[in-house]
């Protein structure tokens, strides 16, 4: 099952309203290689060719009935193969499975008499639904006989449930624009208590744009329509006597809270009330979210899983420290989380980015801040008290500005569209996943079988035994060195030092890497990645080699040219238009989505956690522009 969230027109309300898609019945598909002969029990190969009937057979009579698989459907048929798995033919014909994903997952590595490999084990349900139904990015969807829950599973205005997934089609035809958003800034002032060590919650304040347009340039001037402001005091400390009547002479619209528990009672209310699509912070993804969760849990708030759109009695298991773990990430499933300060690491170079840097950078604004350590003076006077509260509300414009000035929505949807991965992960990074989504829409579309995605654990550090005086063995824990480098990387100069009082000539190649994968046509389709028998395997510089010039231009090459191209035809648009126009901005936009995207392609070939992972290619890159470096 996989839960699709968005945004509907609705007649009566006159306006757009969330609402959550459940589509139901995703199947798990697999592909299994016939062996040329077939094993005996004892592993070793008889003189019988393998039929699909012996393929099918094999899978009906033993996996099926040991992984308890009910109900399932085979057929024959062609695909291309072209990555790291040795043995695996560039074509051929595998016998394609599918059956329920609420069946058991079958291992990866899963061996039989009658097939040497299997694909597809660790796919997952939205992998398959986006590559299957060819939805790339946020955009409208045609939705087939929709049937209403009964009971509702999230807190969408509206809620539908579609059978399969063939009923979703997303609409390419009639160029309509995206609904508007309702995007909240949040700002959280938290101290740490001195008796437990753990963070309180003692104010949240949020900025409100009702309007916010993704795929227009971000508002000038009305940045917010409304906020809210709720604080509460710490333990052991009163506030000030005459706080309430100074903020009524001060026209301050603020929940006064007795107990933190009212606090987040109040902020998860407002949410609900709200129904943001959108949740801006700084360094909310790793702090924010994490202490807001951690202090909801601590105070047993009810439906606290009003903070995404997805309901749930369970609260995830939440770790200490985890800096925007799983589980932290699960919470707001629905909403979608822009963190400024994650954002500005990709878009701006910045010596900091905490918010008082990039206040200063981007807005050139001075921020003023307050210490943890001197949040309890804040409360010996209701001035002083009330000063806290408005830069806790500046704190929440500042980020909602950040995030304006870069056009960090409008980029994230760009990317996501060019991507075809989910919006929610483009604002949290991950360029990595980015690429692999491209390259899986890509590869899919060429009926490629696309490398299984593996989930190693990380490895444990290694132990020593060590002998004392005595004769006993002590067991040391020791961490593993910095591992040398796989292969070379790019040209790096000694810098010669001295004082420069002339010109300094800067060439700088234009996308070095992407030029030189398209130039040389460098592919996984394309480049012999097997080595000879009298090399080593692990010195893929030695005998690595260019691809033939003759041979058809490989999938990589294809998707970096095409980006470089739309970027090339974007900025021809630019050049006649005023600068300062909302038309040239959006144009802007998008050419730095293409930049970025195409820039970061090379990543996935010597990433080695990346499923594209490619060593023989990425090598063969860097050799290249070394030699044309020199």
């Amino acid at each position: 099952t996989v839960f699709v969230f968005g945004k509907v027109w609705v007649d009566s309300a006159k306006s757009y309203v969330s609402c959550c898609v459940i589509v139901k019945n995703i199947e798990r598909t697999l592909f299994f290689l016939p062996r040329d002969k077939k094993l005996a029990p004892d592993g070793t190969e008889i003189d019988e060719t393998v039929g699909f009937t012996d393929v099918y057979q094999e899978f009906n009579d033993d996996i099926a009935d040991r992984y308890k698989i009910m109900k399932f459907s085979a057929r024959r048929t062609t695909k291309r193969y072209a990555f790291e798995v040795e043995g695996i033919p560039e074509d051929s014909e595998y016998l394609e499975v599918k059956y329920s994903a609420n069946c058991p997952r079958l291992p990866s590595d899963m061996v039989g008499k009658t097939f040497s490999h299997v694909f597809g084990t660790s796919t997952s349900s939205l992998e398959r639904l986006l590559l299957q139904r060819k939805l790339k990015g946020p955009g409208w969807l045609e939705v087939k006989m929709p049937q209403i829950p009964n009971q509702p599973m999230s807190w969408c205005k509206l809620e539908a449930i579609v059978s399969k997934p063939d009923h979703i089609t997303p609409l390419t035809e009639g160029n309509l624009d995206p609904p508007p958003l309702v995007v909240l800034s949040v700002s959280v002032r938290t101290m740490l208590n001195p008796k437990t060590h753990l963070h309180e919650v003692l104010a949240v304040t949020g900025l409100v744009h009702q309007d916010f347009r993704v795929d227009k340039v971000a508002p000038k001037d009305k940045y917010f329509q409304n906020y809210f402001c709720a604080v509460t005091k710490p333990h052991d400390y009163m506030f000030p006597y005459d706080f309430k009547n100074i903020l009524k002479k001060q026209d301050m619209n603020v929940e006064v809270c007795g107990t933190e528990r009212a606090l987040l009672g109040f902020v998860v209310a407002r949410l609900q009330k709200l129904d943001p699509d959108v949740l801006v912070g700084h360094d909310i993804s790793t702090f924010d979210l994490d202490v807001l969760l951690h202090r909801i849990n601590a105070c047993k708030i009810p439906n606290w899983s009003r903070m995404g759109r997805l309901r749930r009695q369970v609260m995830p298991k939440l770790s200490f420290g985890s800096k925007g773990g799983f589980a932290e990430r699960t919470a707001t499933c629905g909403r979608l989380v822009c963190d400024v300060k994650v954002s500005s690491q990709e878009l701006i170079r910045c010596k900091s980015y905490d918010l008082t840097e990039l206040s200063k950078v981007i807005l050139k604004s001075d921020r003023c801040s307050i210490s943890e350590e001197d949040t309890p003076e804040m409360y010996s006077t209701s001035n002083a008290l009330v000063s806290m509260l408005n830069l806790t509300l500046t704190d929440s414009l500042y980020t909602l500005r950040i995030m304006y000035e870069l056009n960090v929505m409008p980029l994230a949807l760009q990317i996501t569209n060019i991507a075809g991965n989910l919006m929610a992960r483009t604002l949290l990074g991950g360029r990595s996943e980015r690429n692999e989504y491209l390259l899986l829409h890509a590869f899919d579309e060429k009926n490629y079988i696309c490398p299984d995605k593996s989930f190693e654990k990380k490895q444990k550090p290694m132990q020593t035994a060590v002998a004392n005086e005595d004769g006993e063995v002590n067991t040391t824990t020791t961490k593993k060195g910095r591992k040398k480098p796989a292969y070379s990387g790019g040209l790096v100069l000694e810098p010669k030092k001295g004082f420069y009082d002339k010109f300094i000539l800067l060439l700088d190649f234009n996308s070095l890497y992407p030029s030189i994968i398209q130039e040389y046509n460098i592919c996984y389709t394309t480049v012999n990645r097997i080595p000879p028998e009298d090399m080593d395997k692990e010195d893929v510089e030695s005998w690595v080699e260019l691809p033939d010039s003759d041979l058809e231009a490989g999938v990589l090459p294809v998707q970096i040219r095409k980006l470089v191209e739309r970027r090339r035809e974007v900025k021809k648009l630019m050049k006649g238009l005023n600068g300062d126009s909302d038309q040239y901005s959006q144009y802007d936009i998008r050419q730095k989505a293409l930049k970025l995207t195409a820039n970061s392609m090379y990543g996935c070939l010597g990433f080695s956690h990346s499923r594209f992972y490619a060593k023989p290619l990425a090598a063969l890159v860097t050799s290249k522009g070394r030699e044309v470096s020199l």
